[in-house]
């Protein structure tokens, strides 16, 4: 059976800018921290403005001792907390070799902890990739915990005592 090419609903030139209309409202809801349906797909879409935690911080000065840097379980077994390493590279302190799978405080990372460098307070994250950082406010690691210390130990005793663990 054929179809004639009248019946198919391709887009025209004044469909095409309806759709920038569409793409730019997306965009400002998007730009607002708006949880927003997508048009063409019905999938939601959010951008993320994540901050640096104070596992985060405990995640790269674990990783900062370790001259061969570490694997994700080692992580696990000295700072109770997973997945941090990776949030970390966001902003350039952390690096992970895919085929050693061992995860690695930058230079970068190194002279956070030593306070001699500042990042952005937040990372704006889209579909899982950077698109930006909220250069509003610079942050150090003492803005991010208070407490931290070089000569501290990554996980300390108290908050191993409060810690759950999981077989």
């Amino acid at each position: 059976m054929k179809i004639s090419e009248h019946d198919i609903p391709l887009p025209t030139a004044d469909q095409d800018k309806a759709l920038w209309f569409v793409q730019q409202g997306l965009r400002e809801h998007l730009a607002n921290g708006d949880l927003v349906t997508c048009a063409c797909c019905g999938g939601d879409a959010k951008v993320y403005a994540r901050r640096m935690t104070a596992a985060q911080v405990r995640v790269l000065h674990a990783l900062s001792k370790s001259d061969d840097g570490l694997t994700a379980r080692q992580i696990v077994a000295r700072t109770i907390t997973q997945g941090e390493a990776g949030k970390l590279q966001h902003w350039g302190l952390t690096s992970f070799d895919d085929e050693s799978k061992i995860w690695r405080a930058t230079d970068q990372g190194r002279m956070f902890l030593a306070g001699e460098v500042t990042v952005p307070h937040r990372v704006l994250i889209f579909h899982g990739r950077v698109i930006g950082y909220d250069y509003s406010r610079l942050i150090n690691v003492r803005d991010v915990d208070p407490e931290f210390s070089l000569e501290r130990d990554v996980m300390s005793a108290a908050a191993v005592r409060e810690a759950e663990v999981y077989p």
